[in-house]
Parts: structure tokens; sequence; C-alpha cells
């Protein structure tokens, strides 16, 4: 019942933005500044007919690629920071300084470095995925129940066989989790990222229709980024629930 009453309260708040834009919309009664909604559908609609899909595919690619390779660096770092109390003590307090750096800032500083190419595009989008993701894993391993740590130790588990055997497993639905909502981050860059030096993306599409007026484009794929973002993250975390059902009994 409470599940039911949540749906019932999301569909009214996304019906009542909806008539909130159309509002503005009318009350501003210009479309350079606020597209009515059906305009920006029609547009929408008219991308799709076009190159709508190569933009999804050249943003998602670029995501993808970023997200991997900071979860692929992340999840051993995180591990060896959360087990080593040396490197702990080392490298915790970078980590958190480097968590109050505007992401932005790096960007004129990648364009110096490598350029304004491909890599620098995931670049961008890596490092604040990465400076995201880094800290939940540390959080993640060292929280494993430490009651099950005792009892592996009783059990005659070596340190590598708890780790292997006990502490992975148990963190990576979790892991897998806050890994689907790196994409949220990376759709929030990537958009930066494409405004240099893009010729397809999403964010392209946005500094295009900006830089010609064209709000209903950048109405379009901002709706697009908005949808695309929602339903994979859903998908995604419904997948890992469904995988790891031992670990969300409680939650159903």
């Amino acid at each position: 019942m409470e599940k039911i009453i949540k749906r019932i309260i999301s569909v009214l708040v996304f019906i009542s933005l909806i008539m909130i834009w159309y509002l503005l919309s009318v009350a501003v009664d210009n479309s350079l500044f606020i597209p009515t909604p059906m305009e920006t559908m029609q547009m929408l609609m008219t991308l799709l007919k076009g190159s709508l899909l190569s933009h999804i595919w050249a943003s998602f690619r670029r995501i993808t690629v970023a997200v991997f390779i900071a979860g692929i660096i992340s999840i051993p770092l995180g591990l060896v920071i959360a087990k080593v109390m040396v490197i702990n003590y080392l490298v915790s307090p970078i980590i958190n300084f480097l968590r109050y750096i505007p992401i932005t800032a790096f960007s004129p500083l990648l364009m110096l470095f490598i350029g304004i190419g491909e890599d620098m595009k995931i670049s961008l989008i890596f490092i604040a995925v990465f400076l995201q993701y880094l800290p939940i894993v540390v959080h993640e391993f060292e929280d494993v129940d430490k009651r099950i740590m005792e009892s592996a130790t009783t059990m005659g588990f070596s340190d590598f066989r708890s780790i292997w055997h006990i502490v992975i497993p148990y963190t990576m639905p979790e892991l897998l989790r806050n890994f689907i909502s790196l994409y949220g981050v990376g759709w929030t860059y990537v958009i930066i990222a494409e405004v240099t030096n893009a010729n397809l993306g999403l964010g392209h599409l946005m500094y295009i229709g900006s830089a010609r007026g064209n709000t209903k484009m950048v109405f379009a794929a901002l709706i697009t980024i908005i949808f695309i973002n929602i339903a994979f993250d859903k998908i995604g975390k419904f997948i890992i629930k469904k995988k790891f059902s031992w670990r969300y009994k409680k939650d159903e």
C-alpha cells in the first residue's frame, strides 16, 4: 500500500511540474526563453528523426568509459585504503580535500595538459565520478559488520580469504548500486565536457541550441538526459536488488 501511495504521489508531482512549466511558458509568452511542453515535444520528435540517437550514444559512451575506469581504480584502491590503516591516515585527508575542489576547475587544466580532444572529455567525467565513488567504496569496506569478520577469524580464515569470501561479496551489492548512480554524476558533467570541441553529444546539442537561440532544442536535450538517467538508474538498481535479494529482503 505504501508503495502505491508513493507512486501516486510521484505521478501527481510530475503532472504538477508539467503544469507549472506550461503556466510559466504562457506567462512569459516567448519561446526564446521558455518554450511550451508541446513545442519542446515537437522539437524532440524532430531531433529523434534526425541525429538524436547519435548524440545520445556519443554522450553515453563517454560516460561509460569514464565510469568503468573510475570503478576499476576505486574498488581495489578503496579496499587498500579501508584495510591498511597507515595508507588510510595518509590518503583520507587528501581525498576529503579534493572533494571540495569544483570539478569544473579541472577543465582548463585538462585542456592545457592533454588538449581539447576526446581524452579531455572522458578525463573530466572520470575525475568527477572518481572523486564521488572512492569515498563511498572506502566507507562500504569499512562498514562491513565486525561480527561477521570476527566469525571468519574464529573459523580460521586468513585476511585474504576473509576479504575474498566475505568482504567483497558482502559489499558488492551496495558498490554496484552506487556504481549505477555514478551515471547520474556523469550526465551532469558530460554537458560541461561536450561544450568544447565536440561534434556529437547531448551537451553539444544543448550548446548549439543555446548559441542559436533555439531554447526548444536545449529543453529537448535536457529532457532526454533526465529520462535516460531516470530509466537507467531505476532499471539498473532493480536488477541489482533482484540479483542480490538476500541483501535487500528487509527493504521489500
